[in-house]
């Protein structure tokens, strides 16, 4: 039976860092957006505040500057090789982050038949567009209507994720696996990884 492997990114695929910190570190705006995560993180700023400054933040960001930011960037080994497996054996891919598209798009590279990220603006326009932020409780309609389209069954989807941000889609699910997870995924998740090999954290679906 055709499987569903879906895969958050930051904190997951990025073990330790987020996207936009890792563009941050390319413009020498780090601690701003720093100080942005805490605040949003710690409950001070909602997600729209939080989308509003991250769409002032990169005004001055080009395409060039998120391609070296990704090249750069810190990610898990073998995903490569996870997402040739997955394919290999019949199965379909999938990542789901709420980070901006311009960055995530860059995983297509990677072997991932499908990507969903966040689309509050381009990084051509200044026109902020909210209603194309994907939000937490978003990431299991999204899946959901993936199965649907693929005609694939939701239920024996496999989730990997690392944080709060994962709660909702590993609480619709029984097949999920922490990989480097905080606290609040920890009584969510069937299995847990800590390392930094994807492939050894893929393997887990298979007890």
């Amino acid at each position: 039976m055709k499987k569903l492997f879906v895969f958050d990114m930051d904190g997951t695929l990025l073990p330790k860092t987020t996207s936009l910190l890792e563009i941050a570190k390319v413009i020498g705006k780090i601690e701003e957006m720093e100080s942005l995560e805490t605040q949003y993180y710690q409950k001070q700023i909602d997600p729209m505040t939080l989308a509003k400054s991250i769409h002032e933040f990169c005004k001055t960001v080009s395409h060039e500057i998120v391609r070296s930011a990704f090249e750069l960037t810190p990610k898990l080994n073998n995903i490569r090789e996870v997402l040739k497996r997955i394919m290999d054996e019949g199965n379909v891919s999938c990542l789901v982050t709420a980070s901006p598209n311009f960055f995530a798009d860059h995983f297509y590279d990677y072997g991932f038949d499908n990507i969903f990220a966040s689309r509050p603006f381009s990084l051509n326009e200044d026109h902020f567009t909210p209603e194309h932020i994907i939000f937490p409780k978003d990431k299991p309609v999204i899946v959901k209507q993936l199965c649907e389209k693929l005609q694939i069954p939701f239920e024996q989807t496999v989730a990997f994720g690392d944080s709060l941000t994962d709660v909702p889609l590993f609480q619709s699910l029984k097949h999920t696996i922490s990989v480097n997870g905080d606290h609040h995924i920890k009584d969510h998740a069937k299995h847990y990884y800590t390392g930094m090999d994807l492939m050894e954290a893929y393997l887990l679906h298979l007890l």
